[in-house]
Order: structure tokens, then sequence, then C-alpha cells
């Protein structure tokens, strides 16, 4: 720790015509050196800790480090006012500070008394000064661990994370979460923990690890729900709980075909063999509760209920999981685990997993076609197959309600094709939901999500390749109606024809707080977003490159419905006739927007080229391009607008281009060309309204410059 006279800033130099053991006093200042004609050397003082941390601190416990000044010979320097500092080795001290300073007192001692509230191991501390006669003294701790505090009650929990059967032997597993009040892990704590109820054997909990986080395990032969509670470390009940089912009792011999139960809803049958999951078509409105997992690898199965005979019970899945089912019917309408679901049905917590699923027309995962209610299911890694219309990894045509759901794999049919529906009808909802599919259509209305929807689409999302012909978008491939509010779409989208965009082919329907980032090619009508437009896009935005042929957009390739407002794109735009950074063909009104991406045109006879719009004949209010090159190899180029109208109804107004891009714009005096510089500046937009929906920031990659963006980018 450097409490002798060397080491730390090396050897203390000699003081001429002194002897070891004289008093060692301050320096002498320059006026009495001049008055005696020889000045000495400045003296070099040091630092020693007298008491430092121990080696384990508990996060937000202060602990102390007392330091004493001592002169070149290493006595106790009686100093007050001299300043040092403190500083950690990692992290900060409580309240933020990196370092902390104080004077000294009359004995030349100081102690500092010191928090820190992130739990860390190997941390010193070291003391600094930069006071006259300090400046090579420093002094560092022994290292020391901090470690978490107690466990507090509101940032802890207690959690059943699988169920299971009450036979005595079959594991539910839970999830206990320890941190302190400063958000630490109680990492090496093993928890305690009881649940309500008899029957239960508890075991062992796992040691907390640096995610906060222990497994524990418990059996029961009582079935039941079990409110779980932690006893130690701490006194803990959040309402945590986990579920019992109950033991199958019968075989599957009629009349008692199922495990259990009376087909009530609070007594439902148990379904505890592949037998039992077939023998629902004997009782397709009774209600059914799955007690574990089924493997139906060499399990011949005939699908549950008809077109004519629908399921028109209550299927509870009880979490667990259905594995391995093969239906190939490659001539038979209505494929799926059910045949079709009826309004008042519901189907409710269940995995269907590696499932291979062939049809003719309405065929899903779950069920061909579903005008019930779908909560919490899952169809993972599913190979679905229609050799004709309707087809979704999870159900062919959707007339009910959806929430909560996923699915996942291979997708392939003619139309109506999509990675969780085919189609969504008039009314139906799906909310909550994701697909992550490869799909593929030789047809149209091909879509990540939905192939062809007619109904209310929120808080979804769609991953993977999408390919189809016409009407192929990223979540939604035909929007015939319906809204679509707060989803987004990642995957590449190809179309080998008309209408193809990154969210939605065709939207017909509203769009609102949606987004897309998958590129997209197609021929005519090709948009990062939307395809072709017929009414309100808001809010939305969308990041990947666009390609086509003509009416190609970086946000929508056609625009031809209402409004698009407080919109944004932000992909490179390439193809031959009526390209724009964010519509390739307007006609009717965009306000409040703004594109960046370049757009170029690759043919010789490329035309009607703009940085924000190919060709206006609609309104476009308050936005403006960041283009950084807008070209062609003929001719029709405009920094904002390739081609404007005004005969037509075309109207600009209040809107700008960047000059980097290109010289010259068609729009008229409508739109006014700035330097990059000039973007970042609020006087260069007095008459936009800087309150409520713009602000000055960064913009997006690629540009990345100060620039108007909107306020809800944040």
């Amino acid at each position: 720790l450097g409490t002798g006279c060397s080491g730390i800033f090396g050897e203390f130099p000699e003081f001429e015509g002194r002897d070891v053991g004289d008093d060692v006093g301050p320096s002498v200042d320059a006026d009495d050196a001049d008055a005696t004609g020889d000045a000495e050397e400045p003296v070099e003082y040091d630092l020693v800790l007298e008491d430092g941390p121990p080696s384990e601190v508990t996060a937000g416990e202060p602990f102390s480090v007392v330091l004493q000044l001592v002169d070149g010979l290493g006595d106790e320097l009686e100093m007050a006012g001299v300043e040092l500092a403190v500083s950690i080795s990692e992290g900060e001290f409580a309240g933020g500070e990196a370092q902390v300073t104080a004077l000294s007192d009359e004995a030349g001692r100081l102690e500092f008394s010191l928090t820190i509230e992130v739990a860390r191991s190997g941390l010193t501390v070291t003391a600094t000064s930069d006071h006259e006669g300090f400046s090579h003294a420093a002094v560092t701790t022994d290292s020391f661990d901090v470690v978490a505090a107690q466990a507090h009650v509101e940032l802890s929990a207690i959690n059943g994370i699988s169920n299971a059967v009450a036979d005595g032997d079959d594991e539910a597993q839970i999830e206990i979460e320890l941190f302190d009040e400063f958000e630490n892990p109680l990492i090496g704590v093993i928890p305690q923990f009881e649940a309500s109820g008899a029957g239960n054997a508890l075991g062992d909990c796992s040691a907390i690890n640096e995610d906060g986080v222990s497994t524990c395990t418990m059996t029961s032969t009582v079935a039941e729900a079990k409110t779980l509670s932690i006893t130690e470390p701490i006194s803990l009940d959040n309402g945590g709980e986990v579920e019992f089912f109950p033991f199958c009792e019968h075989s599957s011999d009629f009349p008692d075909p199922f495990g259990g139960g009376n087909g009530d809803p609070d007594d439902p049958y148990l379904i505890c063999s592949p037998t039992h999951l077939v023998d629902i078509s004997d009782a397709l409105g009774s209600s059914f509760l799955l007690t574990r997992d089924l493997n139906l690898q060499t399990f011949s199965f005939d699908i549950i209920g008809s077109r004519v005979n629908p399921f028109a019970g209550q299927f509870d899945g009880g979490g667990f999981t259905i594995r391995n089912l093969n239906i190939v019917l490659p001539d038979t309408d209505f494929v799926g685990l059910f045949a079709s679901i009826e309004d008042d049905a519901s189907v409710e917590n269940l995995v269907l997993q590696n499932m291979n699923v062939e049809g003719n027309n309405m065929v899903g995962g779950l069920a061909g076609r579903s005008s019930g209610t779908i909560t919490n299911v899952s169809v993972i890694d599913v190979t679905g197959k229609a050799n004709g219309d309707h087809v979704g990894g999870w159900v062919g045509r959707n007339g009910g309600t959806i929430s909560g759901s996923f699915a996942s794999g291979s997708i392939e049919g003619t139309s109506e094709v999509g990675g969780l529906v085919g189609e969504n009808q008039n009314g139906s909802t799906i909310e909550d939901s994701e697909a992550e599919a490869d799909v593929t259509g030789s047809g149209d209305h091909v879509g990540g999500l939905v192939g062809r929807n007619r109904g209310s689409i929120s808080d979804s999302s769609a991953s993977g390749e999408i390919d189809g012909a016409s009407r192929v978008g990223g979540l939604v491939g035909w929007g015939e109606g319906g809204s679509l509010t707060d989803s987004m779409a990642g995957g590449r989208v190809v179309g080998s024809g008309n209408e193809v965009g990154g969210l939605v082919g065709r939207a017909a329907g509203s769009i609102e707080y949606s987004q897309a980032h998958g590129s997209v090619i197609g021929q005519e009508g090709v948009g990062g977003l939307v395809g072709y437009s017929e009414r309100i896009i808001k809010r939305s935005f969308a990041t990947g490159d666009v390609e086509g042929d003509r009416e190609v957009g970086g946000l929508v390739g056609n625009h031809v419905g209402r409004e698009i407002e407080e919109c944004y794109a932000t992909g490179d735009v390439t193809g031959r006739f009526r390209l724009g950074g964010l519509v390739g063909n307007n006609e009717n009104a965009i306000q409040q927007s703004y594109s960046i991406g370049n757009v170029i045109g690759v043919e010789v006879n490329s035309s009607r080229i703009g940085g924000f719009a190919g060709e206006n004949t609609g309104e476009i209010t308050e936005s403006y391009s960041a283009a950084t090159e807008v070209s062609s190899l003929d001719s029709g180029v405009g920094g904002f607008v390739g081609d404007f109208n005004p005969i037509m109804g075309g109207e600009i107004a209040n809107s700008f281009w960047d000059i980097r891009s290109v010289d010259d714009d068609q729009g008229g005096s409508g739109v006014t060309g700035l330097e990059t510089s000039q973007f970042g500046i609020t006087d260069s937009f007095v008459d936009w309204d800087l309150d409520e929906v713009w602000e000055i920031g960064t913009t997006p990659e690629p540009d990345e410059e100060q620039r108007p963006v909107f306020q809800w980018q944040e």
C-alpha cells in the first residue's frame, strides 16, 4: 500500500546541507532563495493508508478509508487543508460521483466515508492530491468485493414456469428472482419456498445466478393450483402459481373414453394419450384438458371433427406440447389438428411442435378454419402445404379471435397464403401474435403473417422470406379492408408481379404506427411499406431498399387513397419509371413526411424520378427529401419530385430538398432547395409545426444528419 518512503513515487531526493533526522520543512520560496543566493529543491510528501475497506463491503452501506499525510521520512505530517481525491477503479460511488474529495485536518489526517451501490468484485480505491508537495503521492487499497444487500420485496418474485400432472412424480418448474434495492442479484444465495395445499413435495433450488434467478422443482399428488411463496432469505407471497393437473384415471375404453372428468367446463375430460385426442371427435361440444405432453410420431392420427361437424367445445392445452403430428391428405379440404373450430369454441394454452400438414384448401397447423377464440397457442416448426388456397402456419381461414399466438416454419400454397393465417375475414381479430416463417405462394395474396386481411391486426409481427406473385407483403399480402396498427415486418419480400410491399402488398385498410425493415422486389407498385395504398397511413416507416420497374417508392409505390401523415422512409429506391424516396406515384395527400434514401433510375429510358416523389398529381405539404443521390440515365429528375402536374391538381407547399442530390427540382415555387447544414436550423422551417410534430434531431441511418424528425420517433 505504499506506506514507506519509497515505492510509490521512487526514492525521496536528498536535501543538501541536511542530515537524516533533520526536521524537513516546507520548500523555500523564490524571495527567500534570492536572499540566500541558492534555492533548495522542492520537498515531496507522501500518503499512507491507516485504515482501508474490509475485503467485503455490502452494497449501499458506508465504509471508511483513513489516510495520513507523511513527510519525506515517513513521519506524520501535521498539515491542515490539503485536498485529496479518492476514486474507484470501476464504476461510481453512490450518487453517481466518480470521485470524492476532502481536506486534511490539523493532524494531517483524512477520513472518507464511501458508499458503493453496484455489486462488483476486485475493486480498489485510490487517493491522490494535486496539492503542492503531494503531486507524486498516491496510495491504493487492497482489492475488495461489493456484495448485494438484503433481498428487496418489490424487486424479488416467485413464479411457476411449467405446470405438471398430480401423480407425485411429474415435476413442476418454479423460478425465484432475488435482487436487492439497488437491483443487484443475490448471487450464490440458495432460496427456500413453500406452496399451498396438500400432497406437495418440495425439491431443491439452485443458487441464484448472475441474472438473479434460481430454479426450483416440486411434485404433488393433489390436483389444484398451488400458490407459491418465498420463505428464505425473505418472506414474500407475490401471487405466483403453479398448476397440477389431474392424473389420468381411466383407459380409452368406452364408456370412459378419456382419463377422467365428465366434459363439463368445471370438470373437463382429461386428455392423457393420443387415443384420447382422437376421441374428441365423439364429444365435439365438450370441454377438454390436456394433462401431459403427447408424441404422435408413431400414431395414426385422424383429424378432429370435420367441416360439417366442427369442434364446438373448449380445449385447454395446459401449457403442454403435442409433437410430431403428421397429416398428409393432399386432396382433402379443412386439414389441421382440428378440421374446423366453431364460433363459440375456444382453444388455449397449447403448443404444437414439429408438424407436417398437407391438404388441398383450408389448411393450417391448428385448424383448417376457425371462427372461435384462440389464445396462447404456438405452432413451432410447422411445414404447411396446400395444393389449393387458404393455408397458414396456424389456420387456413380465421373468422374469430386470435391472441398471444405464434407460428414458425415454412408455408407453401397457391393464394391466400400466410405465415400465421391464410385469410383473416371481416370482423375477425389478430392481436399480439407473431410468425417466423418462410412463406411461398405461386399465386396472389401472400403475406408473412396473413395472406388476405379484412379484419383487424394489432401488436403483431412477421419475419421470414416472403415470395409470391402479386399483392405480396411482409406482414399482409392483400389488406382488403380492416385495420393494421402497431405491427411490424422484418423479412425480405419478393413478388414476380405487382403491388408488393415490405408490410402490405395492397392496402385498402388503414395502417397506423407500423413499420417494415426488409428489402422489397417487385414490378409495378412496389414500396418499402406498401405497394399500392388506398387508405390512410399514419406514423409509420420503412427502412428496406426497394427495387422495381415503375411506381416504386421507399414507403409507398402507388398512393391513390387517403393521406399519408407523419411517415418516413430510409431505403434506397431503384427502377425505371415514377421513382420516389417516399412515394413513386402520388395522387392524394401527403403531409409532414420525409425520405432520406437515394433514388436511381437504372435504365436508359428512366424518367419521373424524384428525391421524395416520382410523379405528383396530389397535394404535398410540410415534407422534405434528404437524398444524397437522385439520378437517371435519361431525363425527368428532380431533387423533390421528378414530375409535377398542377393541371391534374398537383400542389406542393412548404417543402424542401437537400441540394447535394441535384440542383434542380420540378416542383415549382412550393419546394425549396437547402444546403445540408440549413436542415439543422429551426429558422429554415418557420411555418412548420415544431411544437407538436417536429423537432430538430438526428435522422436515422444512413443519413445521420441534423434535420427535422418526428417527436414520436423518440
